[in-house]
């Protein structure tokens, strides 16, 4: 099927299966920040088939990050009366109560202390069964724990590309690595195109597809009825985000998705971003507007034909840094980033 729109026709699938087990990711500043980046953004050794560290071995930043993020300190942040942000443990996970079970989006780290802290905080929330997992995008650091997740009766659902990121190993040349493939007993069990439709009794919520934008199998979760939007990592609230261009991830793509969600909220709508804080409509045009400003300082630089140390030794972003390049990607960084894309 065509992934041609960013607003799809609408499906419809309700079902209940079994969900997946992954290491975890490198995504929230603290854990791959300062000394960790110059090693994660060395270049690999030139070769006409470039290989690149697995993240598997226990000296790789990425492991160590790993650890890290697994001993973060969960925080939960309420959005509405039924529905909770959780954040601490990689990116933001949200819980949402239905009329009979709860649907729990992304999932951040799957090892101990991060695992328990996770299932003692739902059970806090609700004591209705997980029905749903969903992931908005295939980064450990949203689908780490979705195995975790299984044994309390979850199904995990998530866009085709997601499964398909998941079940081989897969490169990351602008960190420097390798992400193993996922077990087969990992991989989503429900997996859709272009939109699907959950039925939590209380609400009918929307998964849909945003086509090559943050990575090429992004999904947004929206609850019509609640006003709720979770974005996945299409909204790094307050921070310039990372871009996975090595599976179709581009500047341009944010640009069109964020501009797609502006459609989708209302003056009132809540927020809950891939990273920050709960946000607001005024949050999401400020990252729409940073966005465009970078694309087109960086486009000058490139059209004079500078190279990406160039333009990080001309300063081309020196105003947005103090609002946009103290998150995971410092703006040098973020330079680099939008060059390699």
């Amino acid at each position: 099927m065509s992934h041609s729109s960013v607003v799809p026709p609408r499906s419809r699938l309700v079902t209940r299966r079994e969900a997946l087990r992954r290491g975890s990711l490198f995504l929230g500043g603290a854990i791959l920040g300062g000394a960790l980046l110059p090693r994660l953004f060395a270049q690999p050794p030139a070769q006409d088939e470039p290989s690149y560290p697995s993240v598997d071995a226990p000296d790789h930043p990425i492991a160590k990050g790993r650890l890290s993020m697994a001993n973060g300190k969960i925080s939960v942040t309420r959005v509405t009366e039924n529905h909770v942000m959780i954040s601490g443990i990689g990116g933001n996970i949200g819980a949402f109560v239905g009329e009979d079970s709860v649907l729990v989006v992304d999932c951040g780290s799957g090892l101990p202390p991060a695992t328990e802290g996770l299932r003692k905080t739902l059970k806090e929330l609700s004591d209705k069964p997980v029905r749903y997992v969903v992931n908005t995008h295939w980064h450990y650091d949203h689908t780490d724990g979705n195995a975790n997740l299984r044994g309390l009766g979850a199904t995990l659902v998530a866009h085709n590309a997601v499964r398909t990121r998941l079940s081989s190993a897969h490169a990351i040349p602008f960190f420097n690595a390798t992400f193993s493939a996922a077990p087969r007993e990992a991989l989503p069990t429900i997996t859709f195109d272009h939109e699907l439709e959950l039925d939590l009794g209380s609400e009918q919520v929307r998964l849909v597809h945003v086509p090559l934008a943050h990575t090429d199998g992004d999904a947004y979760v929206l609850w019509p009825k609640s006003n709720v939007l979770q974005t996945g990592d299409l909204l790094f609230s307050g921070s310039y985000p990372f871009i996975d261009g090595s599976c179709g991830g581009s500047l341009e793509g944010m640009i069109v998705a964020e501009e797609h969600l502006l459609t989708v909220v209302k003056p009132d709508t809540r927020i809950i971003p891939g990273h920050g804080p709960v946000s607001t409509r005024a949050d999401l045009i400020a990252s729409l507007e940073m966005l465009r400003t970078v694309r087109d300082r960086i486009a000058k630089l490139r059209a004079a034909g500078k190279s990406a140390e160039q333009a990080v030794a001309a300063k081309p972003l020196a105003d947005l840094d103090a609002k946009w390049g103290q998150g995971f990607l410092n703006t040098d960084n973020f330079i680099r980033l939008v060059y390699s894309l």
